[in-house]
């Protein structure tokens, strides 16, 4: 269970994901406000019901894993001669389908007299689309066909050094050898 202003918090939280502006937002000081919210956030029950308010938006908002990739689908393989008809003009936007709207940015329509003098009043139309290289870079780590971690392969040599007073013994030597390669040797041993 968690307080009323704890709850409040969540709620706030939920707007933007900056916890300093929630806390500040449900009534903490602004110049304490980034170690509450960082103190609330660490707090396994704060956690838990922010978890589930996502999942009542998501839920609510039709929000599914399935929805979101196949946005990224439309954007990924969209093909920008899809916005023409068969003379090459810009097509109506009640006849594109679903999947092609969706790939729409902005739309612009300018009328204008393209050549002047002439009094002929023509139209500009200006399609902006989402950006298909950020939906494709979305899909293929979805697919796990970006890894970005940095692999290394091939040997390593790893080289200790540390001075042995003469009098230690060749017990010693090989105990002080162990122990570092463990990790458990202290400095100065």
């Amino acid at each position: 269970m968690i307080t009323p202003k704890q709850e409040r918090f969540t709620e706030e939280y939920l707007k933007d994901f900056n916890g300093k502006r929630a806390a500040i937002r449900t009534g903490y000081s602004p110049h304490s406000a980034e170690v509450q919210a960082s103190r609330l956030l660490s707090k396994a029950k704060i956690q838990a019901v922010v978890e589930q308010k996502k999942a009542q938006q998501c839920t609510h908002l039709g929000l599914t894993r399935e929805r979101v990739l196949n946005e990224i689908r439309r954007l990924a393989f969209s093909d920008p001669g899809e916005l023409f008809n068969e003379t090459g003009e810009l097509a109506d936007i009640r006849t594109l389908s679903a999947d092609v709207r969706a790939t729409i940015a902005s739309v612009k329509v300018l009328k204008t007299n393209l050549v002047s003098g002439d009094g002929v009043r023509e139209r500009l139309h200006e399609v902006k689309q989402w950006d298909k290289t950020k939906a494709l870079e979305m899909a293929a780590k979805h697919l796990g066909m970006l890894d970005e971690t940095v692999k290394h392969e091939g040997a390593v040599e790893l080289v200790v050094s540390w001075k042995t007073p003469p009098s230690a013994t060749s017990e010693q030597v090989i105990d002080v050898t162990q122990r570092a390669i463990s990790g458990n040797v202290k400095e100065g041993e």
